[in-house]
């Protein structure tokens, strides 16, 4: 500690103030940080831990000197920035990251009120015993229709009000757009389908025996 203690006297720009340095089990800290000489390619390993390993996913510059920050501390030092260098390994581990998908947009529909999207504008000042508004919009003309329901209203729920206030003006839609899952959009149609006498038989994949003339 006392060759630390020297070092620091020699390389650091920094008053030697009492109240924030301490010592525990050998280890000189500085503000509750451990002072990290500049013996052994220590600083140089500790920043590798913060930047090279899989966990840390090579972190830009920033990120890393906070992770370094966060348990160790040295004055500047001059191997920082060639440890935290784009080098061979951070820009391959780079380019060979997780390539994100680009977006897709959704197909045009050929008719009005053939796809539409459905969303809830929810917890609202209470009136008239509701609190939430069902928004279902048309994709093509963008016209709207909204309708007073509650915060606890489920799919079946929705179904209900799409087809008293929609439906009927409209008729059947063939696309829903939605942001509640696809648990959502099944159990709305499947209730749809359901109140308008529309039975869906499903089958099996490969079993001609419920659809063989499909097959």
């Amino acid at each position: 500690m006392a060759k630390a203690v020297q070092e620091l006297r020699r390389t650091s720009t920094r008053s030697l103030q009492s109240a924030e340095w301490s010592e525990h089990n050998g280890l000189l800290y500085y503000c509750g940080c451990i002072y990290v000489p500049d013996t052994s390619g220590l600083r140089r390993r500790i920043v590798s831990l913060c930047h090279d390993t899989k966990v840390a996913r090579y972190l830009g510059h920033f990120k890393t000197l906070e992770l370094v920050s966060q348990n160790y501390w040295w004055p500047i030092c001059p191997g920082m920035s060639v440890c935290m260098s784009p080098t061979v390994t951070c820009a391959s581990a780079l380019r060979h990251s997780i390539a994100y998908p680009l977006l897709q947009p959704l197909p045009i529909p050929e008719e009005r009120w053939n796809t539409v999207s459905v969303d809830f504008i929810s917890e609202l000042p209470e009136s008239g015993r509701y609190d939430t508004i069902m928004v279902v919009v048309n994709s093509i003309g963008k016209r709207a229709h909204f309708s007073e329901t509650l915060t606890t209203v489920m799919a079946a729920g929705a179904a209900n009000l799409y087809l008293r206030n929609i439906w009927k003006l409209h008729g059947l839609l063939r696309r829903v757009i939605s942001d509640r899952g696809l648990q959502f959009v099944a159990a709305f149609m499947k209730e749809l389908f359901r109140m308008l006498g529309i039975e869906a038989a499903t089958s099996t994949a490969y079993h001609p025996q419920t659809d063989g003339q499909t097959e």
